[in-house]
């Protein structure tokens, strides 16, 4: 779970996504790691024929996706209540 949380980031997991990991844990994994130990990490994927700088593109412009459409609902949300609010008093009356 740490390599989820790092110091000073923003993490846009979706929450089930979040949730699944969470159900697998403990587990054993460096946030950090260098160069060496990445490659040796990713040298069997890649073996098997699986580019991880391709899979690793798709999955950005797969979540950009997946961002843009929930942005859009929310834009469109909000575009729906603009009109009522606009109607609603500021303060309810006799307020303060």
């Amino acid at each position: 779970m740490q390599a989820l949380a790092l110091p000073q980031t923003i993490n846009t997991l979706p929450s089930q996504t979040l949730r699944a990991v969470a159900s697998h844990a403990p587990f054993d994994c460096p946030a950090i790691l260098s160069d060496a130990e990445a490659e040796q990490v990713s040298a069997p994927f890649e073996a098997a024929g699986i580019g991880l700088a391709g899979l690793g593109g798709q999955l950005q412009q797969d979540g950009e996706a997946a961002f843009r459409v929930s942005w859009e609902k929310i834009l469109q949300l909000l575009a729906a209540k603009i009109p009522a609010r606009r109607a609603a008093p500021l303060h309810p009356p006799g307020g303060a």
